[in-house]
């Protein structure tokens, strides 16, 4: 078998059309029987059911879009309908999805992320009313049961985490079923979620060979349970505070994870090779695209996330809000060099920092994650985003895609000059689950519960662990509490959609989304020097109190009335 890549060329080579092998139709080559009668096209069908995991748009930078971290220059997955205020039934289904990954406009689906969820959960239902039929190496069956349970854990964290308690659908629907299927409670859900984890546990291995990098594995089980109980204990599903039994759930597995010795934080001499790096020891589960075949937005991300100098779209542009988080440090202490509040932004009065000199001296990961204006792209290019500068919006070609806030991401890009190829794709590795976000798990849950793992590690330690990696080496913290804790967090995963869960199941959207969306504007003087002046990027910025869950489509709910709503709507 050859290394999993989840792309649709998989199935073009069979199918005409990619949606066919859903249906239980003839298709144009090889019919519903023959799929179902070969063990190579369940693999091939089951390989598309894997398209559906999230890519470095839908599961990173659009979730990101619709916090205090990072500005959608294009909307291109609904961002400022959130941001503004302007969600409801009817146009939620444009929100969290493109035309790749469940968007309307291209697929003729009125139900977005809802219905393409779905769709891949009734793929999988079918799946298993149907393997234990197909002939074949029982061992194999075994392991794709194993993917496919995981799979559609994945799949239901998903519809919890944005709309609450959704219908548990567990059997393909065919012309005699009852369509009306009750809506579960969140509690239900997480239960089933965490259910299907165990069955994928069970099956699956801790590890494959380089031919078969990409598969889901006994980790990856093991980390959508773990994420899921902790989201689960968190405020917003428990009248406002941490439920301590349900963090104790939460603990147990994450240990488990922890504990499993299958892998290790990641200790190169550059963080950002977390990213690139394809053999990398933190990585429990990724999603793997290849270069040769054009999948937009899912392996043009260098382009995607480019420069307008180098012909990049900027698709999304890191806010100042997260760049001030991102702490100022001698090597020996450290502060952070802005807070915001519902006065706007607080500069630090400690003299670490200066805020006409705000690029020296900061936590490594800020020169690993942001391009700003003076840093180097690839060691040589100096990024201008000066009034005037050639990434600037005022810049003589191509002002048009430059970054709103004055940055660039760094972060997932391969820096590449020439990024308008034909086509314009690389090989690219988006990480879905990676130990530091379970060691940060750990952190927040033993602060909650007052507590240590079995090897007497507080809280403290485990956030320590994350700040003195040798690619890091930020001063260690002395003590800890609530705080610190999420602002390590939010600096560690800043990009990969996390913030959007967080801020939100600990109900600090509010304070998270503010009043404004903020970058920089950057005066260059005739002498030479710059002078910097915070402003606002988007200044329709609107929290309303509903956008804790995003609504079901109306669509849907107008075919079932008693599927009713998602909280609040």
């Amino acid at each position: 078998m050859n290394k999993l890549y989840y792309t649709i060329t998989l199935l073009l080579v069979l199918y005409s059309c990619a949606d066919q092998v859903f249906e239980e139709t003839p298709l144009d080559k090889y019919s519903d029987e023959t799929v179902w009668g070969d063990l190579d096209l369940v693999e091939l069908f089951q390989n598309e059911v894997y398209n559906g995991v999230d890519n470095w748009v839908t599961g990173g930078c659009a979730q990101s879009g619709m916090t205090d971290d990072l500005y959608s220059n294009f909307n291109w997955c609904g961002e400022r309908i959130v941001t503004h205020g302007l969600l409801t039934a009817d146009n939620s289904a444009n929100v969290g999805v493109n035309y790749n990954k469940g968007g309307s406009y291209v697929t003729g689906n009125q139900s977005g992320k809802w219905g393409y969820l779905y769709k891949k959960i009734r793929a999988i239902n079918l799946f298993f009313s149907r393997i234990a039929d197909v002939p074949g190496d029982e061992s194999v069956k075994s392991r794709m049961k194993g993917e496919m349970y995981f799979l559609r854990a994945y799949f239901y964290a998903q519809l919890v985490n944005y709309y609450g308690g959704v219908p548990l659908v567990t059997k393909v629907m065919d012309l005699n079923s009852d369509y009306f299927v009750a809506k579960s409670t969140y509690q239900e859900c997480i239960d089933y979620i965490a259910g299907q984890a165990d069955s994928a546990i069970a099956l699956l291995p801790e590890t494959y060979d380089s031919d078969n990098t990409g598969r889901a594995t006994k980790g990856a089980a093991m980390a959508v349970k773990a994420e899921q109980l902790l989201y689960a204990a968190s405020p917003l599903y428990n009248a406002g505070s941490y439920d301590a039994g349900k963090l104790q759930k939460a603990k147990t597995a994450t240990e488990e994870l922890i504990n499993l010795g299958v892998y290790t934080l990641y200790t190169p001499s550059d963080y950002r090779n977390i990213f690139l790096d394809y053999n990398n020891s933190e990585v429990i589960f990724a999603k793997y695209t290849p270069a040769d075949f054009y999948i937009d937005r899912d392996n043009s991300i260098s382009r995607d996330l480019g420069m307008n100098s180098i012909h990049g779209y900027s698709a999304y542009n890191p806010l100042q809000q997260i760049i001030d988080q991102f702490e100022v440090t001698d090597g020996v202490r450290s502060v952070i060099p802005a807070t915001y509040n519902e006065t706007g932004r607080v500069v630090t009065s400690d003299l670490l920092y200066d805020d006409q000199n705000p690029y020296v001296n900061r936590d490594p990961r800020f020169y690993a994650n942001i391009l700003f204006d003076g840093a180097l792209y690839k060691g040589e290019n100096p990024v201008e985003t000066y009034v005037g500068g050639k990434d600037s919006p005022q810049a003589l070609s191509e002002g048009w895609n430059a970054s709103k806030s004055g940055y660039y991401l760094r972060k997932f890009t391969t820096e590449i000059f020439d990024v308008f190829p034909d086509p314009p794709t690389e090989e690219y590795m988006w990480i879905i689950y990676r130990l530091s976000e379970f060691y940060l798990n750990e952190a927040e849950i033993l602060y909650e519960l007052e507590t240590t793992d079995a090897e007497g590690h507080d809280a403290l330690w485990y956030v320590n662990q994350i700040r003195q990696r040798t690619d890091v080496d930020m001063p260690p913290y002395s003590s800890l509490d609530r705080e610190k804790i999420r602002h390590e967090r939010r600096i560690e995963l800043c990009f990969e959609g996390n913030r959007y869960y967080d801020v939100r199941r600990w109900q600090i959207y509010d304070q998270a989304l503010g009043n404004f969306q903020m970058g920089i504007t950057i005066e260059k003087q005739n002498d030479g020097t710059k002078t910097y002046t915070v402003t606002a990027v988007d200044n329709k910025v609107v929290f309303d109190p509903r956008i804790y869950y995003l609504p079901i489509p109306s669509v849907e709910v107008n075919k079932d009335p008693a599927l009713g709503q998602s909280p609040g709507w």
